[in-house]
């Protein structure tokens, strides 16, 4: 008796798709060592935090610099960026006037907010970066979570808590304060 050719394209399909989950994909690699800047033009800082419970304000801070010492490891690589505080974008100038006072991020005293790793680990597709951020003067030891996506774009994330960096006016806004970083790097004098 002949298998019908459903059955044979059916057999066909489903050792094609097995042949696909069990085949390991190429793991993402680090950038060659070296020097490396952020390639502002390309990579994004962003925020996210909650209003009155259910408003989700999302924002941006539109000026910003760093540098990546990439080494042969993670364990060897470092990064280090400054934002312009005064660069914050929310899309609503009023809102965005309010944040640069003393209220919130007090940019005439503290103009600069900064990020200094001291540990990566993990792979590529899954690392821990922890160091020191810098709000309004205040340094707090903080953990993101990143990976390098298909297009070589380093993305990290971590969740703050506002009123540790001395930002605590706001009562209708939640201390909890989501950071997205998405960076573009290109090599220094290259």
């Amino acid at each position: 008796m002949r298998t019908p050719v459903i059955l044979r394209w059916l057999t066909l399909s489903v050792l094609v798709l097995l042949a696909l989950v069990t085949t390991p994909t190429t793991a993402r690699t680090l950038p060659a060592p070296g020097d490396y800047v952020v390639d502002a033009r390309a990579s994004a800082v962003n925020f996210n935090v909650t209003n009155f419970v259910v408003t989700t304000v999302e924002g941006r801070f539109n000026t910003f610099d760093g540098r990546v010492v990439v080494g042969d490891s993670l364990a060897t690589t470092s990064v280090e960026a400054n934002v312009e505080v005064a660069s914050v974008d929310t899309g609503n100038k009023q809102r965005d006037d309010h944040l640069r006072t003393s209220d919130y991020f007090d940019v005439a005293r503290f103009p600069r907010m900064t990020w200094k790793s001291s540990q990566l680990w993990g792979t590529t597709d899954n690392f821990g970066m922890k160091g020191a951020l810098t709000i309004k003067g205040i340094t707090k030891e903080v953990v993101f979570a990143g990976r390098i996506s298909d297009a070589g774009v380093i993305v990290c994330e971590t969740t703050i808590d506002r009123q540790n960096f001395g930002i605590t006016a706001g009562p209708s806004i939640k201390n909890e304060v989501r950071l997205r970083l998405q960076i573009r790097m290109t090599k220094r004098g290259g």
